[in-house]
């Protein structure tokens, strides 16, 4: 859990801006995004099409500084990586939370999410981490939404961002997944989302990139 205390924070005046200003500083945002490319990914290496999407977000969100940024202890931290945190389905039409580690590699990543989804199953568990560095993700598979409302911290601080992704459907030749978003304007501004966006779309569209290369260190050649 590797961070770094930040003394001159870029943001610094927006920061206490919305700090002192809103006792809810959250927005959020719904958009489609287009995962043709990523399901056939999925479908030749045997993958969950919901932990892909959570790997592909948060390896996006790391590449985007502003979504690194805590405040911890009082201070603005950077953390040097974010991992997944997610919902999955219970016994009893309940959820678990479920926490995963990222690494760069999709199939350890995918190897090691699947263990834990799979336990995580059993029991109904809200278990919290105490880690900051986390982004939350849930699914609404039963719902192409086009709008979303996340249950909002109550601490005005909290920065860990919310993302839900709703039923799959076809339009126009594509298959398309609703995202809805919630995020903390003491550090996330619309450029920032903008970046976000961009890198998603890069994952989504070139999964493949992130598999381990012959090279690699760890590869099994």
């Amino acid at each position: 859990m590797s961070y770094h205390v930040i003394d001159d924070y870029y943001r610094q005046e927006h920061f206490d801006f919305f700090r002192s200003q809103y006792t809810s500083p959250f927005y959020g945002l719904t958009w489609n995004l287009e995962i043709g490319r990523l399901r056939e990914f999925c479908a030749e290496n045997g993958y969950s099409s919901y932990l892909a999407l959570c790997y592909y977000f948060t390896r996006a969100m790391a590449e985007v500084e502003d979504f690194r940024y805590r405040v911890r202890d009082e201070s603005i931290v950077l953390y040097d990586e974010l991992h997944p945190g997610a919902t999955v389905r219970a016994p009893g039409g309940l959820f678990s939370f479920l926490y995963l580690r990222y690494q760069a590699d999709v199939t350890g990543f995918m190897r090691d999410a699947e263990a834990r989804k799979k336990a995580a199953e059993e029991t109904a568990s809200l278990t919290e981490s105490d880690r900051q560095n986390y982004i939350f993700f849930t699914a609404v598979p039963g719902v192409q939404f086009t709008s979303f409302e996340h249950v909002r911290p109550a601490s005005p601080v909290v920065a860990e961002p919310r993302v839900a992704f709703g039923r799959f459907f076809d339009e126009g030749g594509q298959t398309s997944v609703p995202v809805g978003i919630l995020i903390n304007h003491i550090f996330i501004d619309g450029s920032a989302l903008g970046h976000l966006a961009e890198r998603v779309e890069h994952w989504l569209n070139h999964p493949d990139e992130a598999l381990p290369r012959a090279s690699d260190p760890g590869s099994d050649s």
